[in-house]
């Protein structure tokens, strides 16, 4: 009996170049990047660039992080969000319940999220025990974080010079900086617009109380980081080799509809990530992969097909 794994062979990651894909958002070549990111099914081999996509549940302390910074302002007001159930920013999610919907991002074989660390840190900070679903990518962070970068800049969802800004790193996350931080949100309200009488519910709700009961402030708010200081400390922060800063990573979003773009990339091997390279091609400008993701698997079922009949 032939193994259908034999007659389709996915993409190899060893086989990858880093010299001709880079790992930085900055360092990426728009007219590179352009001609990898639909060179994949132009080199002569169907198969040789698809990279498997898989929806699939994983804990938040079960992930860990592919870039050195983050936002700890934009961090403690996604918890807060999480933590009262902001259907405008979390729909279905139940944080203390440990139910954190669809995530809509991408992490490699080897468990590093590509993008959403804000959620990431700020679901970990209230219960590091919450499941995401997650797009996780057949490969791991190193080579794939620079596959993402291209596809960023060669299906013009950004720029090498679009990079998201960051404020600093992962010492914003100790305990005495998320104590600073949960009084000065107890103070004034979050960045997302929330007022200090919703904080301090949330604060309430997450230690297990009713958002009514009176606490002393000084109590609640040393209840509180406490609490968040205990959960980031659970939190897996091991970094890839060469892990670049937030504004080298890539910029897919799922708002824009750039995750499911990438998705039918990836799978439909248009991204020229292992030899033979598509050579000469013409790139038109502003290209943007309009291929939905089940024709990428009917394409592969196809070439399946194809080949047992001609056995």
């Amino acid at each position: 009996m032939i193994k259908l794994a034999k007659l389709i062979e996915d993409a190899d990651a060893s086989k990858f170049d880093k010299e001709r894909i880079p790992k930085k958002l900055s360092a990426t070549d728009p007219a590179t990047a352009k001609a990898v990111a639909t060179g994949g099914t132009k080199d002569g081999d169907d198969s040789d660039d698809v990279i498997k996509v898989t929806s699939v549940p994983m804990a938040v302390k079960d992930l860990k992080p592919s870039q050195t910074s983050m936002e700890i302002d934009k961090a403690m007001s996604f918890a807060i969000k999480a933590i009262i159930k902001d259907s405008t920013v979390f729909p279905g999610t139940n944080v203390m319940g440990g139910k954190g919907g669809d995530l809509g991002a991408f992490v490699s074989s080897d468990d590093h999220i590509l993008d959403g660390h804000h959620r990431w840190i700020a679901f970990g900070m209230v219960n590091p025990a919450t499941t995401f679903i997650v797009n996780k990518v057949g490969w791991p962070v190193d080579p794939i974080l620079n596959v993402f970068n291209t596809i960023t800049v060669g299906l013009d969802m950004a720029q090498p010079g679009e990079g998201k800004k960051a404020s600093g790193g992962f010492e914003q996350f100790s305990g005495g900086s998320i104590a600073k931080k949960v009084k000065e949100v107890m103070a004034s309200g979050d960045s997302f617009g929330d007022k200090p009488e919703v904080v301090k519910g949330a604060f309430k709700t997450m230690l297990g109380k009713s958002p009514e009961e009176q606490i002393e402030d000084e109590a609640l708010a040393t209840a509180a980081a406490e609490f968040m200081t205990s959960n980031v400390a659970s939190l897996n922060f091991t970094l890839p080799p060469g892990a670049p800063e937030r504004p080298d990573m890539p910029i897919i979003s799922a708002g824009e509809g750039h995750v499911k773009d990438a998705i039918a990339a990836l799978e439909a091997g248009e991204i020229d990530v292992n030899p033979p390279y598509a050579k000469g091609d013409t790139v038109e400008d502003g290209y943007k992969s309009k291929k939905p993701l089940i024709e990428s698997v009917w394409k592969r079922f196809q070439k399946i097909a194809n080949i047992k009949k001609n056995i």
